[in-house]
């Protein structure tokens, strides 16, 4: 079996992060939002144009928002 080679590289301290629920599973990604807002609050926030204007109004974080899938 040939040598891998295995290299770390450091992670940014402010993360872009994607908040993406269906629509029977918004509630619970807001329920799981608001115990990590804190958290969520020091990275970049992206989601569809429902669940990330549900974050952004219920939370008060900046969400950038996408178009949702059909």
């Amino acid at each position: 079996m040939p040598f891998v080679r295995t290299e770390l590289a450091p992670l940014p301290a402010r993360k872009r992060i994607a908040l993406v629920a269906h629509d029977h599973e918004k509630d619970s990604l807001l329920a799981w939002a608001r115990v990590h807002r804190d958290a969520l609050a020091k990275h970049e926030l992206f989601g569809t144009g429902t669940t990330g204007g549900m974050i952004a109004s219920e939370l008060g974080l900046p969400v950038r928002r996408f178009l949702s899938g059909t």
